[in-house]
């Protein structure tokens, strides 16, 4: 009788603890959108100037989408960072930041720890272009090199070269690269 009513107990537990999460990750939805810094980004690209769309739109090319923000929200927060001042918002401020913001497209090469691939392979603008793109293909598996590899201003980045992050603001990655195959050319 003991062990049942244990039993009955840790099960009612259980089922409150799973109950509780659902109601939460219900609740909670996504988080806002956020600087390389940790910060919800600011609605103006510029302190009280340029907002909305182009401050969506930076957000978006920082990202890794060369085509800007199609939609975004925004909401009064305690802080934000204003991406191209470089600065905190603060709540005297009355911070305005986006809740979400939908990029257009879709993102170029991404590594596994989520870092868009930089233009070059070094800092200091050592093996730009052709040469980090070769190299994309050739850890992604292709044997022969990239034939077309556009890029745009996005950070932060990943320097294949130096494994390291590229954090400054005229960091560039690649918003695609296509590589080859034996004579094919593969996305």
């Amino acid at each position: 009788m003991k062990n049942l009513i244990v039993v009955r107990l840790l099960l009612v537990t259980v089922v409150a603890l799973v109950g509780s999460r659902t109601a939460q990750a219900q609740g909670s939805g996504n988080p806002a959108p956020r600087a390389s810094n940790g910060y919800p980004v600011d609605e103006c690209l510029h302190w009280a100037a340029q907002c909305g769309k182009p401050a969506a739109d930076q957000y978006c090319r920082n990202s890794g989408y060369p085509g800007g923000a199609v939609n975004f929200q925004k909401a009064q927060m305690r802080q934000t960072w204003v991406l191209g001042d470089n600065k905190a918002c603060s709540a005297h401020d009355k911070c305005i930041g986006f809740t979400s913001i939908q990029c257009s497209g879709s993102p170029g090469p991404r590594l596994d720890n989520g870092y868009s691939v930089d233009w070059c392979l070094r800092s200091g603008g050592v093996g730009c272009g052709k040469a980090a793109a070769d190299r994309w293909c050739q850890i992604t598996g292709h044997s022969s090199g990239a034939s077309t590899f556009p890029s745009a201003p996005m950070h932060p980045t990943w320097l294949l070269g130096d494994n390291k992050v590229c954090n400054a603001a005229n960091c560039v990655g690649f918003t695609s690269i296509k590589c080859e195959a034996g004579g094919q050319i593969i996305d």
